[in-house]
């Protein structure tokens, strides 16, 4: 079985591979979490154009329909009698 540091005895030469070895491991590390994290920003980016999509539209609550019916409601019954008053 072999080893992937080279033996002691080799002084200095064993300690600068294993540093460049090392160096290769996190540069690429450190390239593959900026590539996370372009994605992540760029999905945001996305999420945000549409959140304020959606909240520039303009919508109707139901308590607010059921508001306008109730009235309508009452307003119509308030006309009725003045109404069949009229048209006797």
């Amino acid at each position: 079985m072999t080893s992937a540091v080279p033996p002691p005895d080799d002084g200095g030469a064993a300690v600068l591979i294993a540093l460049a070895r090392l160096e290769g491991k996190v540069d690429a590390a450190l390239a593959r979490q900026a590539a996370q994290v372009d994605e992540h920003d760029r999905r945001l980016a996305d999420v945000e154009v549409r959140l304020r999509a959606i909240e520039a539209t303009p919508t109707v609550s139901p308590r607010a329909m059921w508001t306008a019916l109730g009235t309508l409601s009452a307003i119509v019954a308030a006309l009725t009698p003045i109404i069949s008053r009229l048209y006797q």
